[in-house]
């Protein structure tokens, strides 16, 4: 399944981000600036699962569907091309690909938002992941005495 001791009988895990980090190419106002996201889950996420990031807000990028630019993963093509992003909330979900995500494997997607019109702190930006958590194989051993 892709989690350190998950045969254990009913020992559970929450899919997250183990390590998350979240930078830009240019803090000026009004300058477009690529977001880049850094992503390690703790376990294997299956396609179509989805990573959150909230918080983004003051962008002056109108709600869409984002095209990432420079979207780079290892292995490639881990998201899929386009991102949900809404301006109001400051969130863009983005999609894994058909490869889906392997825990362990640090993950690096961006995307561009222009920045706001005036100054401002950054906010309090987080990461999030949600979809079906699937095991690979379920093999499990019994003992009858």
């Amino acid at each position: 399944m892709g989690v350190a001791n998950s045969a254990a009988p009913l020992q559970v895990f929450e899919a997250r981000f183990s390590t998350k980090g979240i930078g830009q190419s240019l803090p000026l106002t009004g300058a477009s600036n690529m977001i880049s996201v850094t992503l390690l889950p703790n376990c294997d996420l299956p396609s179509a699962s989805r990573a959150t990031v909230t918080s983004l807000t003051g962008s002056l990028t109108p709600n869409s569907a984002l095209e990432p630019f420079n979207v780079t993963s290892a292995p490639a093509l881990s998201f899929e091309d386009l991102a949900e992003w809404n301006q109001t909330s400051g969130v863009v979900v983005l999609t894994v690909g058909s490869g889906g995500l392997s825990a362990g494997v640090e993950y690096v997607v961006s995307f561009w938002l222009r920045n706001p019109a005036e100054e401002q702190d950054s906010p309090d930006v987080s990461v999030s992941s949600f979809g079906e958590v699937r095991s690979k194989s379920l093999a499990h051993t019994h003992t009858h005495t």
